[in-house]
């Protein structure tokens, strides 16, 4: 097993060595399978400085990644989990209109990914990964954050936007699939012409 908050920290430091997209973003440089992690701007993780912290942990394995990816952005956002909630809260506290939000979501949210392999598709790593992110009792919610207003108390209790229910704890062996991941992800990027990322701790 892996204590919370260290596999919290790992998971955010991993991350931020790889590239931020926002919309609009080229469609060319997202794999066709991959766990993708959003961020809300003002969100910022607990383990010390202003890097952002994820909201939402997602994953695609049957190569519509861009397509979810997308529609977050767009007027089919309220089949995502991510953006129907976020426009649940915002509704329940004023009157918001489709393309106000759309703009808004356009604005303030942002995403990475990794890609996902055979050996590690079916695996449910992104389970894991939420509930690490979310069990974090350094990685809180601020004042402002849109989930505060949420209907649902795992929302706002954790932060999170997707509370992915499972008793599972991450392991190790879970540890490193995730590490192999994120360096897939670097060979794939380079490949596209992204430079390999420069490794800040």
């Amino acid at each position: 097993m892996v204590e919370m908050s260290d596999a919290c920290m790992m998971i955010h430091k991993k991350l931020d060595t790889l590239p931020m997209f926002k919309f609009p973003f080229n469609s060319e440089l997202i794999p066709e399978n991959g766990i993708y992690f959003f961020y809300e701007e003002g969100e910022h993780w607990g383990h010390g400085g202003s890097m952002q912290r994820v909201v939402h942990v997602d994953t695609n394995i049957d190569k519509r990644l861009v397509e979810e990816i997308e529609a977050h952005f767009g007027n089919e956002f309220r089949r995502m989990h991510l953006t129907n909630s976020m426009h649940k809260a915002i509704s329940s506290k004023r009157k918001i209109t489709e393309s106000e939000f759309i703009k808004m979501a356009r604005e303030h949210l942002s995403f990475r990914f990794i890609v996902l392999g055979k050996d590690s598709a079916k695996s449910g790593i992104e389970k894991y990964l939420a509930k690490v992110l979310a069990e974090c009792l350094y990685c809180t919610p601020s004042r402002d954050w849109i989930g505060n207003s949420s209907d649902e108390k795992q929302v706002r209790d954790s932060g999170m936007w997707k509370v992915h229910k499972t008793d599972h704890t991450m392991t190790k062996e879970e540890e490193k699939l995730f590490e192999k991941a994120v360096g897939d992800t670097y060979k794939w990027l380079e490949k596209k012409g992204i430079l390999a990322p420069v490794l800040r701790y």
